[in-house]
């Protein structure tokens, strides 16, 4: 039986909690850290609007937390995108004996932005006999670790190319707004220039997929454009105006040698299609189209709690999907 903590309780937090609730016969819930005082003491089930109170009390702090049940062996944490936000939340978690899987999307290539931090947090776990990962769908699987397994069926691969779209219309409001629903260009502008808005990760599934190929990168070109709204468009949470941002295209492009072998084309935006595309330029050319797109936040939730239970299995230290899902081909 897995035993969980959860740290986090924001839409994708209260979502993973929920599942694990639903999961009896797979993991434990044993208890809830959140730094919303007005959330401090309350049952889960009252946060969650469940209509059996779940004896789960949310509390402040991770040791806390651990003195409520000792059992428990993996941490599931949802709080922050990015390294230096997380870092003294890992470290304490490591602290109390747990491994740790992250919905934090630079957490799923650590070393690229943070190559000092990502060092210094792979000792301190290892220090603690734990491990760190990364992971969920987007940084984590759909434009990666999904690549990377469909090129198993392949012996060398030339490139590789991952196009994700998804209809933003439909999906939780932060996620419209992070993707720029409603505002201006300049507006736009401003918000990408500030790292404000935007998805987190597309440069992070690109070094995951050149490391599991074999490929030294020259170079990642990262780039943000926004989708125009050619007439009115509204969801339950915007209202957007013809030429006004309906949503964002994210590409990633990655050289190496001074060639293209990387391209990740990612894409939300009211009213786009909604799929995922994998295609490898190999001895054999090899196209595998999901039809109806992995769903954004229900995967994301699934890979989390999915991978608490082989944390077990990883080496102690900062790891990646690399280590969950190591079967793939050599680039060339």
């Amino acid at each position: 039986m897995l035993e969980v903590i959860h740290v986090g309780l924001g839409a994708i937090g209260r979502s993973t909690v929920s599942a694990l609730l639903d999961r009896p016969q797979v993991a434990k819930l044993c208890a809830v850290v959140d730094s919303n005082p007005e959330l401090h003491g309350r049952d889960l089930a009252a946060v969650l609007n469940r209509p059996t109170p779940t004896r789960i009390p949310i509390v402040a702090t991770i040791a806390a937390a651990r003195q409520l049940d000792g059992q428990a062996t993996v941490a599931i944490m949802t709080t922050g995108s990015r390294i230096p936000d997380v870092r003294g939340t890992l470290e304490q978690l490591a602290d109390a004996g747990l491994h740790v899987v992250s919905s934090c999307e630079e957490m799923a290539f650590p070393t690229l932005r943070y190559p000092a931090e990502a060092a210094q947090l792979d000792r301190y776990a290892k220090s603690k006999k734990v491990a760190f990962l990364g992971t969920g769908v987007n940084p984590g699987f759909a434009m990666d670790a999904f690549a990377l397994t469909v090129s198993a069926a392949v012996s060398r691969v030339k490139s590789i190319r991952c196009v994700r779209s998804l209809d933003a219309r439909h999906r939780r409001y932060q996620l419209q707004k992070k993707v720029a629903a409603g505002m201006t260009l300049e507006a736009f502008k401003e918000g990408v220039a500030a790292k404000k808005i935007g998805h987190v990760g597309c440069a992070e599934s690109a070094a995951l997929l050149a490391a599991g190929l074999g490929w030294k990168l020259d170079h990642v070109d990262e780039r943000f454009a926004p989708v125009i709204a050619e007439t009115p468009i509204a969801s339950e949470h915007f209202q957007i105006a013809a030429g006004q941002i309906r949503g964002m295209r994210m590409t990633a492009v990655g050289t190496a040698a001074g060639r293209t072998v990387i391209e990740l084309d990612l894409t939300m935006a009211f009213d786009a299609p909604t799929f995922d595309l994998i295609q490898i330029d190999a001895e054999r050319r090899i196209e595998v189209k999901v039809t109806t797109g992995f769903p954004g936040d229900t995967a994301t939730v699934a890979m989390m709690i999915n991978c608490a239970s082989a944390m077990h299995r990883l080496e102690p230290g900062m790891r990646t999907m690399l280590d969950v899902m190591p079967v793939h081909a050599v680039g060339t």
